[in-house]
């Protein structure tokens, strides 16, 4: 895990000093504000927010799995596989990179959140949770439009998670509405600032010119996520609902990704977080006797990326 966190730091030195900001692919509007406007940074002060970022994820990522056990064993490795995704962005030190890190601290924050309801009965507390997720999830999409498809991914999680009765639907419409209320009631924006979501060029093509650290991200959990699908029914309840919710939030962002190019750069650092997660739990419950040299290889061809992208 250390030699992880080591390489992760020296890459994106690297990449600053080697080639400075990367282009940036996305459209950083909300609903209401422009991120741009609102933060501007040097690429060595982006690049920094873009490590921190992801050292504290990989430290969440371990603590969220020592509580909820979505691994079902305590180990390093989500961390190490995390911080080695990571190591390949090299689309995120750019003006991206603190857009992504940003979503990334709030997607785990947010399964922080889901598991928890998860484990509550019906009760005024998971209705608060559901109130505080959806409120989040919605102020960041004032920020910007890339939020929409973590709302898309919490309605999909918790009605698979049946903890939305009445007056849970009714703390999540308040939780959508409050942070509109509270702009536009405190005029910090007007109406008249409403920015639509464009989703970009659609297709493969233009899926394929997507970087490949993206596109390997994108395939790597898909293809995991598909291969841990058969073993997740066999566990306990709660450790079941735990991995839909992973499953299904990898699979929501990987192709919400391919539908709208325009925000992919923007997802990058939530999609590895899940992707380690899958990955980790298809070496963990799979029985084949080669799942030590598919780990190798995944380890390899981030190595080999993170040098070349």
């Amino acid at each position: 895990m250390v030699m992880t966190a080591c390489w992760l730091v020296v890459t994106t030195i690297a990449h600053v000093h080697a080639t400075g900001p990367s282009a940036s692919l996305d459209n950083a509007t909300g609903w209401l504000f422009n991120w741009r406007t609102l933060f501007t940074a040097s690429p060595i002060a982006v690049a920094a927010i873009h490590l921190v970022c992801s050292l504290l994820i990989g430290g969440l990522l371990w603590l969220l799995n020592k509580v909820y056990g979505f691994v079902r064993t305590a180990t390093y490795l989500p961390v190490s596989a995390y911080w080695l995704l990571q190591s390949t962005a090299t689309v995120l030190p750019s003006d991206d990179g603190a857009i992504g890190s940003c979503l990334a601290l709030v997607t785990i924050a947010t399964l922080f959140m889901l598991f928890d309801a998860s484990q509550e009965s019906a009760s005024p507390r998971r209705r608060r949770i559901l109130f505080l997720v959806f409120f989040v999830a919605s102020a960041g999409s004032l920020l910007h439009h890339a939020t929409l498809l973590l709302i898309i991914a919490i309605v999909v999680g918790t009605m698979c998670m049946h903890v939305i009765d009445l007056k849970g639907l009714v703390a999540m419409l308040l939780g959508l509405v409050t942070p509109w209320w509270i702009v536009l009631g405190l005029g910090l924006a007007s109406p008249a600032n409403l920015q639509l979501p464009q989703l970009g060029a659609m297709g493969i093509h233009y899926c394929l010119r997507l970087p490949p650290t993206i596109i390997d991200s994108i395939v790597v959990g898909i293809v995991a996520t598909i291969a841990v699908a058969g073993d997740t029914f066999k566990l306990r309840w709660s450790t079941r609902i735990c991995n839909i919710l992973l499953s299904l939030f990898t699979m929501v962002l990987a192709v919400g990704m391919l539908v709208a190019t325009h925000y992919a750069t923007a997802w990058v650092a939530s999609l590895n977080l899940l992707v380690a997660a899958q990955v980790t739990r298809w070496y963990v419950l799979s029985q084949l006797a080669l799942r030590h040299y598919v780990l190798i290889l995944f380890v390899l061809v981030c190595i080999i990326l993170s040098l070349v992208s």
